[in-house]
């Protein structure tokens, strides 16, 4: 990006329905060098072009999204049909066909060569067929919104996973569990967070508090529970123009027992509904990716993405 000069206008933003007053100034970038943007364009730079920058230059500061973050999901292409299959199959009988074409004199002068035969065809029943190539995945991106309130759990500590913006590469999570609306004494058994790494929960029914308090304690580990999605529905979602907004946690995180939550555990929403239910079900692997953005002399950057 060296010598690469922006071109910005601050701008006022509109308000969003049912609010009264509008957002703050923001920059728009209207030409980058010697090209000119639309008002509507916008300029998509990779983390790792920028993460070299000076985090604290007053003309060009980064800042982390505290309330918004994506989540990461490879979902297959096509879902696999499960198919019944027997031990028979394995052990199929030889066709009738081969024996009648030799004939009964074929068998007493050659029985070498019906020995070789029977062989081979044999084999061909036997033989352990290959096993199948691995589905193709696409990777979609949720977006998410963050807790707020004593009960809300730190993520910063979990940027460390590596999530580069090639698709190809793994994400870290791949056992999921789903466990409804996890209100009342509908405590999960305690197996269910020592064995899966994602928790997926539904909106209402009662407080997100009450849906926390209703995960049993267990001992951290790379294979135990490292997240919890709450999923929203249409009909809990105000506008769906706006952002969800973010889950409110009155108190702080305890155990089934009452005691306090050693480990307290983050917590993530998304809005969609059954289509989103079903791609996190669905998903071999999940992840999260935190949002940033740019500032110049305190004023953010609106058309700025960084992905």
């Amino acid at each position: 990006m060296s010598g690469l000069r922006f071109g910005m206008v601050k701008e006022a933003i509109k308000p969003h329905v049912n609010e009264e007053q509008a957002d703050p100034d923001l920059f728009r970038i209207y030409a980058v060098s010697n090209v000119a943007l639309g008002r509507d364009e916008k300029v998509f730079l990779t983390r790792d072009l920028v993460s070299d920058f000076n985090p604290v230059d007053p003309y060009f500061t980064r800042t982390r999204d505290l309330q918004v973050l994506d989540m990461v999901l490879d979902i297959p292409n096509d879902l696999p049909e499960m198919t019944d299959t027997t031990e028979n199959d394995a052990n199929a009988s030889i066709p009738d066909i081969v024996l009648e074409a030799l004939g009964s004199q074929g068998l007493a002068e050659e029985p070498s060569i019906l020995s070789a035969l029977l062989s081979n065809v044999r084999s061909m029943f036997t033989d352990t067929k290959p096993a199948p190539p691995p589905p193709k995945l696409t990777r979609h991106y949720e977006s998410a919104s963050t807790p707020a309130g004593p009960g809300a759990a730190p993520i910063e500590d979990m940027d460390n996973v590596p999530l580069p913006i090639d698709d190809e590469s793994p994400l870290p999570w791949h056992t999921i569990a789903f466990a409804g609306q996890l209100c009342g004494h509908e405590v999960l058994p305690a197996d269910v967070p020592k064995e899966h790494q994602v928790l997926i929960i539904l909106r209402g029914g009662c407080s997100f508090s009450e849906k926390l308090r209703n995960i049993p304690s267990f001992a951290p580990s790379p294979q135990s529970l490292q997240f919890v999605v709450v999923i929203s529905y249409p009909d809990d979602e105000t506008n769906s123009e706006v952002p969800i907004t973010q889950p409110y946690l009155n108190q702080i995180q305890i155990t089934p027992a009452g005691l306090p939550r050693p480990h307290p555990i983050p917590m993530v929403m998304v809005g969609g509904g059954e289509e989103t239910l079903s791609k996190f079900l669905n998903a071999r692997g999940i992840g999260i990716r935190r949002r940033w953005w740019f500032e110049s002399q305190g004023v953010r950057i609106g058309n700025l993405i960084v992905l």
